[in-house]
């Protein structure tokens, strides 16, 4: 029985008071279950909880949805179940020009309006984690002030609050998982701190965020409308999608993935421990500069390929030398929105293709490319939207490298044309954003790299455990990558066995 909207809109409104307050509701076996911090309810609400628990049992079981392929990976691997985790997928923009906080507020309203995955949890019901949908959802905007602070001042400031922002530890059945605060460095600059915990978002969708953020700031400004682009199918419908298209997805694919990849292992790079080995994982800085950008980019006009394909068939050959191995799975991060039913969706989509990639002695660079090509349109047309790795235990080949590219480092771009020439006009620069989450992983996974298109340039980083390797090491492996590049384009038939590798 479906509940009428008016009551539900009313229970939804006590269920955002509940929420709001830390307490944990879940039903089980008919009965309705909850914890709260002790003094957190009053006795007035209380009451209300137990007059209303056939309804709350109704909403809930009408509002859960189980997790996506994705969400489960990401759950079972940082163990989400067991431990807090904090707000880590960010993105920092500081804003110049008159900034209406009342404005900015009821943007923010409506991006939890709008986005149903800014207004999820994640329980844990019959020993299963299924997110759960809010009505409704408070979730204001943390204003810091900084403006009696001298320039040197903030900018110490700015690195350690927004650090503070993103690694503030929080529950994933209990907090929200999205946050916003506003720095204050005077009456006309500001910096934005847009966090979320990885669980309901990936890069594609903080830069959904962030166009719808500042589209409905605009309508706000110009008293008009908040129209934003209609968001086809939410994070929790796609979920419920998936699992009932599970069976039928598993006749259709499920026999190529295990034909494909029988026999595939964790392939491990040879260790290089520093001196003093740390905790944590580094990076170290990739750069393609415009010139040789550039020329790979006409090499890939005149093989009628693309950048991003050739990069990842290169990056797939290095792996195998330096490995000095001739097969592997390489991960090739994709943002997983095959379905444009999704495109303007805030959620976990991203997903990994598993392309299978092997190094006969005899074969050239442009053999390798094909080979690269030809993988990635099978993964592509069998795509498993992270089926395998969310299976318990995960295959040992989704600890393999992966090749991660990452249009515009993730973002839209950002139009505030119809405020320019008025009072209110903004301009927006993105910042760099630190990721001090980095510090504390301890997951046993290969290096993998990074890269982003910025101007004429590309741009990125190898990411690796500082237990395994040293900072010199990977530097060599990064010169290496460029080595092979530059062979690509000078001698694509010569054979991919016969580089010579620069080690430490």
């Amino acid at each position: 029985m479906t509940m009428p909207s008016s009551q539900a809109h009313h229970l939804g409104d006590f269920l955002a008071l509940v929420y709001s307050k830390g307490v944990l509701l879940w039903s089980e076996q008919g009965q309705l279950r909850f914890k709260a911090p002790k003094g957190a309810l009053s006795a007035q609400e209380m009451a209300q909880l137990k007059a209303s628990k056939g309804e709350i049992i109704t909403f809930l079981a009408n509002d859960t949805a189980p997790l996506t392929h994705t969400q489960l990976e990401y759950w079972n691997f940082h163990r989400l179940g067991e431990r807090a985790t904090s707000r880590q997928l960010a993105s920092v923009t500081r804003i110049t020009g008159r900034l209406r906080l009342d404005a900015l507020r009821r943007s923010v309203a409506e991006l939890v309006h709008h986005h149903a995955a800014l207004r999820t949890r994640v329980i844990v019901r019959n020993g299963a984690p299924v997110q759960v949908v809010n009505a409704k959802e408070a979730c204001d905007v943390e204003v810091t002030d900084l403006s009696m602070q001298p320039a040197a001042q903030q900018q110490l400031e700015i690195p350690r609050l927004i650090e503070e922002t993103l690694m503030r530890p929080i529950k994933v059945d209990v907090d929200i998982l999205f946050a916003t605060r506003l720095l204050k460095l005077s009456d006309r600059e500001h910096i934005l701190i847009v966090a979320m915990n990885h669980i309901i978002s990936d890069a594609h969708s903080m830069g959904v965020l962030l166009r719808d953020l500042f589209t409905a700031y605009a309508q706000i400004i110009q008293a008009r409308p908040i129209r934003l682009p209609t968001v086809g199918v939410q994070l929790n419908e796609y979920a419920s999608r998936q699992k009932r298209g599970q069976v039928s997805w598993l006749e259709q694919h499920g026999a190529y993935w295990n034909e494909r990849l029988a026999g595939c292992r964790h392939l491990k790079f040879p260790d290089d421990p520093p001196s003093s080995p740390a905790e944590g994982w580094s990076r170290v800085p990739l750069r393609i500069g415009a010139a040789l950008k550039g020329q790979l980019a006409q090499w890939c006009r005149n093989h009628r390929t693309t950048l991003v394909l050739t990069m990842a068939a290169v990056y797939a050959g290095l792996v195998l030398r330096w490995c000095d191995e001739t097969d592997t799975v390489v991960q090739f991060q994709s943002d997983g929105r095959f379905d444009p039913d999704i495109e303007n969706t805030v959620g976990y989509f991203a997903t990994a293709l598993f392309l299978r990639v092997q190094l006969p002695e005899q074969a050239t660079f442009v053999d390798l490319m094909r080979q690269v090509t030809q993988e990635y349109c099978n993964a592509y047309e069998h795509a498993d939207f992270s089926y395998l790795g969310s299976q318990t235990p995960r295959p040992d080949f989704t600890c393999n490298t992966a090749f991660n590219w990452v249009p515009l480092a993730g973002q839209m771009d950002l139009d505030l044309a119809a405020l320019q020439g008025t009072d209110d006009a903004l301009g927006l620069q993105a910042l760099p954003v630190p990721n001090p989450e980095l510090r504390r992983l301890d997951h046993d996974h290969e290096p993998s790299v990074v890269l982003f298109e910025v101007g004429d340039e590309v741009l990125g980083y190898l990411c690796f455990p500082l237990w395994r390797f040293s900072v010199a090491g990977m530097e060599h492996f990064g010169r290496n990558f460029l080595t092979f590049l530059q062979t690509l384009l000078i001698q694509p038939e010569r054979r991919v066995t016969d580089v010579i590798l620069s080690r430490c």
